[in-house]
């Protein structure tokens, strides 16, 4: 008996265990990027709640969103083509959708995973789920209306009258009937019990497309292939209306919720909302290009969403439908990548694309054809690139220099791939002419030819019959390996450089090979293609010696390590695998992508592999594990992030903002976890090996920021008083709350202790109360709140305005310029000239700015701690919130040696300190930290403030000052993000602000200088100089002074959290 009872316990604990794991792997965040469908989006829907909204896709998936925030929750994939019909299930926690696929599906909401499917036989064109959401019907291509019991998917009833297509079903709101309406030209009106239809609608001359059912139950409008929409009696089956002013089908039909108005949309027509009791036409969109194929109204009728032909998800006002959002972000289209120690490459379209690994992250474009680049290579010592493109040309570009030598041209249609020899100085070339070219980069003439170009006509130039799909060299330079994609010729060939003569042949592939490299010692190839596998082949033999299997889909890339072991596949399957050479084992299976992998590449002597995918990512692996290290997200022209699975993260300000963890269906911003997570240089950190031992291959420690919200009755409104009293109401959502913080126009002015409710329990609300000044104009507060391990909670922006007296500001400026050092080793030359010279321009003709300057200039001698923090005392007393506040710092700044566990801290070096390269504690006395600077900053009650840091290093630039420099460069994002603040800093990472004679400036300030005095006007010209024209100038002079001058690109590092405002009116 007693065993009995140990079995049933233990029983019951692995139960408990399963369930317990269930749910935690459940609760893990999963990382999102924001993005669009990739085909015509076909159906909506909004949540009852109207807090999330569906869309489904020709692209076969259903996406979930968050209206209010345009963000993508979760995709929803297992249709095996286009989705038709979305729906939320009454309760919240289930989705539905049906597909041509010949299939409806229940999903849970909050984890993605399907629940069941349901099998309707025929393409399904609409399901919906009853009112008390116990049955699901679908209609489709049989012409039957089928009803399923939702809970045990068991068919109930089917309903047969239709004599066509069924287009589209809607249960009534009395849950006793059913309305259908098919290709027949008819509506149906059902009585489910009965399961015969009651009333037959007659009216429309060609097929019935759409239909809607008023709120109350009682109306019905209906649309179709005759461009005319019917107003309907239900009950008595009389027709009220007709609107027949379109001139196209009729695609969409709804009723708002109070039931007064009406949205239409038609193919290619205006979308319309109209009144229902006058029939008279309210609003009007005009047509753009891409017909609305869905439309769906939020339960307050203040918003409606819509869904296009051409992948747009979009929320639009009330009702003049105009747009307010575009769900979903805009991810950019990689099409060739390639990444070396210096630098990531990559094209879209006919731009090429640089990000210096070691600069200043910004991503550079180059338009260098005239068509798509298809595919990009890298002379092995990394000065010179090569691009192939659909416009029939190859350049050669200097990437020190950033300038095209030399233009190829000699093939006869688009380019697909270009490779560098192994000592650089020649290049093979191939496209969808079949020719495979040789060339000399220092001549535009073909060497020769190894493919003769076949099946090529002028009616049919793109002819890709034979394309060559891979080139390789081997490694002594002098052989070429080719895989082609001609179905009837499944070969792979070795081609002699010298002569062009083919030596071999290789026969074994099944069906067209798409990828070949040669094996270090150039004895074996491998080749890999459509039959999803690779094969080992004996060049002398012309053998095959082994066959590696694994692979469910096509084999696009092949590469060999270093020291010829193993070698790496990529597939069709989202998958790469690598290989045991030898022996021909499987070593590691590579998951992560969501598309086919186009590339892959061994890093770092064969430690790092990178593979490029359909789904637009890079990742960074690690060989020995076989775990991902990092993603690289491209999201548009100019914007980029990166994110190791643990959360780590670096990007662009825009980028980041798209990027997102999702727990459940809440959504967590990536800019919550800034203070955590934010780290500069990531990329190049995880390609040289540094965090490859500490990144985790998951987000579990993660934790769900506190939900913030502003309460006050002056949201939005006209204030009269001087001073405005906020409640700031944060609810725990289980990582406790350490802090509350008040943003004013993107200024911290309030912020509660550090500690502040840390123990609180999840669920558990806690208050705090703010009385601020407000501005003359328009002022915007923000709050956010910390968890105890600081991920941020962010409120929505609370907007008041105050128009009642106008007080002209004053301009504060602490300058500290020091050339002159205690220790002689540390003297500068221009920082005490940078200094006065910004003091003069910006002190010079301020009327139309500036009531009052005042200045406090400190320098050499005399700028020690001590002065500095009287300095910082003073402009604390004396600086109102009206008024504008700049400290300029000129001299060195340096990261202290950490002690163990501690972070390293950046500092100002002050004159009297002695020893720059020491511990924090060695420093703190003397020194002026980041996190003091940051404490006096937020003191300074100006709402407007700019922080200039020519800050300069000394000492010998090795990997230790490389990560110290990683440092430095978080502390001053940190810097600005905490105060609210603009930082302009001279040098990025581990680079020095550089000093030029010729210019009798530092290079930063003196294109500062340049600035101020009119060249960062852009745009349109208004003779204003603004921090943020002032910021993209630096971003683009500093590099052109520093590469022209010192032959090497420095980089500035500039960081904003609070507002634009202008600096200089350029008289």
């Amino acid at each position: 008996m007693k065993q009995k009872h140990i079995a049933i316990y233990l029983f019951l604990s692995l139960i408990n265990l399963f369930f317990f794991i269930k749910s935690f792997a459940q609760n893990i965040p999963e990382l999102k990027v924001n993005t669009t469908h990739a085909e015509s989006v076909n159906a909506v829907a909004f949540s009852s709640n109207g807090q999330f909204a569906l869309s489904g896709s020709n692209d076969k998936t259903m996406k979930l969103w968050e209206p209010v925030s345009g963000r993508e929750i979760r995709t929803f994939t297992g249709h095996t083509q286009g989705v038709t019909s979305v729906g939320f299930v009454p309760g919240g926690k289930q989705l539905v959708s049906g597909s041509w696929d010949k299939t409806l599906r229940l999903w849970d909401m909050a984890t993605g995973k399907e629940i069941k499917t349901i099998d309707y036989g025929n393409a399904v064109m609409s399901v919906h789920v009853s009112p008390d959401g116990k049955r699901v019907a679908a209609g489709g291509s049989s012409g039957l209306i089928l009803i399923w019991d939702l809970a045990t998917a068991k068919e109930i009833m089917r309903l047969e009258g239709h004599t066509g297509v069924v287009n589209k079903i809607l249960f009534h709101p009395d849950k006793k009937h059913l309305l259908s309406a098919g290709t027949d030209n008819e509506l149906k009106l059902w009585d489910i019990s009965l399961g015969k239809p009651v009333r037959t609608y007659k009216g429309h001359t060609n097929q019935v497309t759409v239909f809607d059912i008023s709120p109350d139950g009682k109306l019905m409008l209906s649309g179709g292939m005759d461009n005319t929409v019917i107003l309907w009696d239900i009950f008595s089956g009389k027709q009220l209306k007709v609107f027949n002013k379109f001139g196209n089908n009729i695609a969409s039909v709804k009723f708002s919720p109070d039931g007064k108005t009406f949205f239409t949309s038609a193919k290619f027509e205006a979308i319309k909302l109209w009144d229902v009791a006058t029939g008279y036409e309210l609003s009007a969109e005009p047509y753009v290009g891409f017909y609305v194929q869905d439309a769906a109204f939020a339960p307050d009728g203040k918003t409606i969403l819509t869904g296009d032909i051409y992948r747009n998800v979009k929320i639009r006002a009330v009702p003049s439908l105009r747009e307010l959002i575009c769900l979903g972000g805009q991810q950019g289209k990689l099409q060739a990548v390639k990444i070396n120690t210096d630098n990531v490459f990559f094209s879209m379209d006919s731009i090429l694309y640089r990000i210096s690994l070691k600069g200043n992250r910004k991503l550079h474009s180059y338009a260098l054809h005239k068509a798509a680049i298809l595919d990009i290579s890298l002379s092995a010592n990394g000065l010179y690139l090569l691009t192939a493109s659909k416009d029939k040309t190859i350049k050669l570009w200097d990437i020190k220099n950033e300038k095209v030598i030399h233009t190829f041209s000699g093939h006869d249609a688009p380019i697909t791939l270009v490779r560098f020899s192994p000592d650089g100085k020649q290049f093979v070339s191939a496209g969808f002419d079949k020719k495979i070219l040789l060339w000399h980069v220092d001549s535009v003439k073909e060497i020769r030819s190894f493919f003769k170009p076949e099946n090529i006509t002028p009616d049919n130039p793109m002819n890709t019959k034979g394309t060559i799909h891979d080139v390789q060299f081997s490694s002594d330079g002098k052989y070429l390996v080719s895989a082609s994609m001609e179905s009837s010729k499944k070969y792979v060939n070795i081609w002699e450089i010298a002569t062009g003569k083919n030596t071999g042949t290789f026969k074994g592939h099944e069906f067209m090979t798409r990828a070949a490299c040669f094996v270090p010692g150039n004895k074996k190839v491998i080749s890999g293609g459509n039959d999803k596998k690779l094969i080992l082949w004996d060049i002398n033999t012309s053998k095959e010696e082994k066959v590696f299997a694994g692979h469910s889909g096509y084999i696009n890339a092949i590469t060999v390590s270093p020291d010829g072991k193993s070698v790496i596949s990529a597939s069709e399957d989202n998958t790469m695998i690598l290989w045991n050479l030898f022996s021909g084992d499987s070593i590691h299976v590579f998951k992560g992508h969501q598309g086919a992998v186009e590339s892959v590449q061994f890093f770092n002597s064969g430690k790092i592999i990178i593979s490029e995918s359909k789904d637009n990512t890079i990742k960074v692996w690690n060989n020995a594990t076989g775990t991902e290290l990092c993603t690289f997200f491209n999201m548009g022209p100019t914007d980029w992030t990166v994110v190791t699975p643990d959360g780590k993260f670096d990007g662009t300000e825009r980028a980041v903002k798209d990027i997102y963890f999702v727990k459940g269906t809440d959504i967590l911003p990536l800019d919550a976890y800034f203070e955590k997570n934010y780290t500069p240089g990531l990329m190049a950190m995880v390609l040289n090996g540094f965090l490859a031992e500490n990144i985790k291959n998951n987000l579990s420690g993660i934790n769900t920021p506190p939900t913030v919200i502003i309460k006050t009755m002056l949201k939005d409104s006209v204030v009269t008083s001087e001073q405005v009293t906020l409640e700031i109401e944060v609810t725990d959502k289980g990582g406790g709350i350490d802090e509350i913080r008040l943003y004013h126009n993107g200024k911290l002015v309030e912020w509660s202790q550090r500690g502040f409710k840390e123990w609180t329990q999840k669920g558990n609300t806690v208050t705090q109360k703010f009385t601020v000044p407000v501005l003359f104009g328009p002022n915007e507060f923000v709050a956010t709140a910390f968890t105890k391990d600081r991920t941020e909670g962010v409120s929505q922006p609370v907007n008041i305005i105050y128009n009642m007296t106008f007080h002209k500001p004053s301009l504060h400026i602490l300058a500290l310029g020091i050339d002159t050092y205690k220790n002689s080793k540390y003297t500068l030359n221009y920082a005490v000239a940078d200094a006065q010279a910004l003091v003069d321009i910006l002190s010079a003709n301020t009327n139309n700015l500036f009531d009052t300057v005042e200045v406090v200039f400190i320098k050499d001698t005399m700028a020690i701690r001590d002065n500095i923090i009287h300095a910082f005392t003073v402009m604390t007393e004396r600086v109102q919130p009206n008024d504008v506040f700049v400290f300029y710092y000129a001299g060195h700044g340096v990261v202290s040696e950490p002690l163990k566990n501690e972070t390293p801290e950046f500092f100002l070096i002050p004159y009297d300190v002695t020893q720059m390269y020491a511990e924090r504690n060695a420093l703190k006395n003397k020194a002026i930290s980041a996190s003091e600077l940051n404490k006096w900053l937020i003191n300074i009650k100006a709402r407007k403030q700019l922080v200039v840091l020519d800050a300069c290093q000394s000492g010998a630039a090795t990997d230790a000052l490389s990560l110290r420099g990683m440092a430095e460069e978080k502390a001053i994002a940190q810097l600005a993000r905490s105060a609210g603040i603009v930082v302009l800093a001279a040098s990025s990472s581990n680079q020095y602000a550089e000093e030029i004679k010729e210019l009798g400036h530092g290079a930063f300030t003196y294109a500062l200088l340049e600035g101020l005095k009119g060249k960062a006007d852009s745009g349109v010209k208004d003779f204003k100089i603004t921090v943020f024209e002032l910021k993209a100038w630096l971003d683009d002079r500093v590099p052109e002074l520093t590469s022209k001058y010192r032959n090497s690109a420095q980089y500035p590092s500039s960081f904003s959290k609070g507002q634009d405002f202008p600096l200089k009116v350029i008289h």
